[in-house]
């Protein structure tokens, strides 16, 4: 009974934190300026990769 206690009460202390940390986020993010588009600040830069074309890279494969 004392296990059971201890492991709901662990759950509710994280929840707790978890809940916390999320009110802090949003109160930080609120500071972030607002004329800077969602998408500018996720973007990924792109990395201009040359692949090699199908037809020779399926030549180029050693035979198994």
């Amino acid at each position: 009974d004392f296990h059971l206690k201890f492991i709901f009460m662990s759950c509710v202390f994280f929840l707790i934190l978890a809940g916390i940390s999320m009110l802090l986020l949003y109160k930080l993010t609120l500071h972030i300026k607002q004329g800077l588009p969602i998408a500018n600040v996720l973007a990924i830069p792109q990395h201009n990769v040359k692949s090699a074309p199908i037809e020779s890279a399926v030549e180029n494969q050693p035979a198994v």
